[in-house]
């Protein structure tokens, strides 16, 4: 009896978000995020996804907030300027995660961010 009440305990435990979870998802995000972007990048320019026209990891800020109007577009369904707030909160995160210093983390970073979006989980 004993056994089965811990067995019982440790699945309920599984079932309910916590830490384990939220470190989970963090990782997966960061992961995919970073598979997703070196693959994209490696492609022929006309073949991309997620980079729009021209370099990959761009560090411009014209040329950069078209990639994040982009990807909110394509990730939360949302039709949004480059004037957007949204748009600027992303930008600021992007200067913050190293911006034109380390283009690869900011954009990383802002990519994990958006596949953690609530708004993405919805759809």
């Amino acid at each position: 009896r004993r056994r089965r009440r811990l067995r019982r305990a440790a699945h309920d435990d599984v079932d309910e978000p916590g830490v384990g979870h939220t470190l989970r998802d963090a990782w997966l995000a960061r992961s995919v995020a970073e598979l997703a972007l070196t693959q994209d990048a490696d492609r022929a320019p006309e073949e991309r996804i997620l980079w729009i026209a021209g370099a990959p990891y761009p560090t411009e800020e014209v040329a950069a907030r078209q990639v994040l109007v982009r990807w909110r577009q394509r990730l939360l369904s949302e039709q949004l300027s480059q004037s957007d707030p949204g748009v600027d909160q992303l930008w600021a995160l992007w200067s913050a995660a190293g911006g034109a210093a380390d283009p690869e983390a900011a954009w990383t970073t802002c990519l994990e961010a958006l596949l953690r979006h609530p708004m993405g989980r919805l759809y």
